[in-house]
């Protein structure tokens, strides 16, 4: 982990910032134009250095900031036979990228927590050529009915678009609630005429209606909605082309100063990881159920923040404390590799 990350594409909000084919020069400056226009035009840990002697000068950070962000940890995680991620973190508890079919059964064998949140990829089926091709990525079902009548909790699901969320909507409440035209509040339907041939005796046509409502009842008395098992937490883009704010910060650098000793010679003209992600990320905050809004309204609370690099081939997480300091990092791609 170098705390740099290379090769941004072009999006909405890095529109200025080259891709990696071209110079680090050029990449360096373009990043600095952004990162003057998002503070204002001005920071007081901002200064001109000179890059590699060349006469150009470009704006950088306060090379403090790269070493304290370097030293933090790197978070565990477990590679799944079947395909994804497993992320140990303090703020949550297991978090997982990817859901490829029959995955709560690797967490299961291996010992490990079945996670409460899961990270739905951006391509959520495998195009890749092979045995694999067209497999579920976001095969959500089990864990969510693993969670809630197994655990007796609810299910997240981090999904990178409004349209994601819909979509696994329409597909859970047909699996878990059944067909639209039994339930809808309105004018709902016994049965369908057509699926039963002509000559098939009526009086023994279920009453899919009732049948549905008896099963969608909880023994609580509630009746069973996608919100019951299922909870949804979505990324937000930088505002404007400004760096997101009220983010986890690097632990103050009398922390980490013994265990990661490095001079502001070997940081000069090298933006860290933690600008990068601040500037052009996509970010999503997931907070540990038990979190009051109180809490979550003052950053009061352990969370974890999932940054979604451009074009979603890359994942920055950062395990934040209670006092808003990072106490564990990881990074990975965005591409789920499915076992054979």
């Amino acid at each position: 982990e170098s705390g740099h990350v290379e090769g941004f594409k072009t999006n909405e909000n890095c529109s200025e910032i080259p891709a990696a084919s071209e110079s680090a020069a050029n990449r360096q400056i373009a990043v600095s134009k952004v990162m003057k226009r998002s503070s204002g035009g001005g920071n007081k840990h901002i200064k001109k250095i000179p890059k590699n002697g060349s006469s150009r000068e470009a704006q950088t950070e306060d090379p403090s900031v790269a070493r304290m962000y370097d030293a933090i940890p790197e978070l565990e995680d477990t590679k799944l036979p079947r395909g994804g991620i497993s992320i140990e973190t303090e703020a949550i508890g297991r978090i997982q990228f990817g859901i490829p079919p029959e995955t709560i059964k690797d967490s299961m064998r291996m010992g490990i927590d079945v996670p409460l949140y899961y990270i739905v990829p951006v391509e959520r089926f495998c195009r890749e050529m092979g045995p694999a091709l067209g497999v579920n990525l976001a095969e959500f079902e089990f864990p969510a009915y693993f969670t809630f009548f197994i655990n007796k909790k609810r299910c997240t699901l981090i999904v990178d678009s409004e349209d994601a969320e819909r979509n696994i909507r329409r597909v859970f409440s047909e699996t878990l609630l059944g067909p639209a035209q039994f339930r809808r509040e309105e004018n709902p339907i016994a049965y369908d005429p057509d699926d039963f041939a002509p000559d098939f005796p009526r009086d023994a046509i279920p009453d899919f209606e009732k049948e549905l409502k008896h099963f969608r009842n909880t023994p609580d008395g509630n009746e069973l909605v996608i919100e019951t098992l299922l909870n949804f937490c979505h990324f937000e883009q930088p505002f404007e082309s400004r760096a997101h704010e009220h983010l986890g910060v690097p632990p103050p650098e009398l922390d980490v100063k013994q265990r990661h000793e490095k001079s502001e010679e070997e940081q000069e003209g090298k933006m860290s990881a933690y600008s990068r992600v601040k500037l052009c990320a996509d970010v999503a905050v997931v907070y540990p159920s038990d979190a009051t809004q109180k809490d979550i309204t003052n950053r009061t609370c352990k969370r974890v923040e999932l940054f979604k690099m451009p074009g979603g081939t890359e994942y920055i997480m950062h395990d934040i404390n209670e006092h808003n300091i990072i106490v564990g990092k990881t990074r990975f791609s965005g591409n789920v590799r499915v076992s054979e």
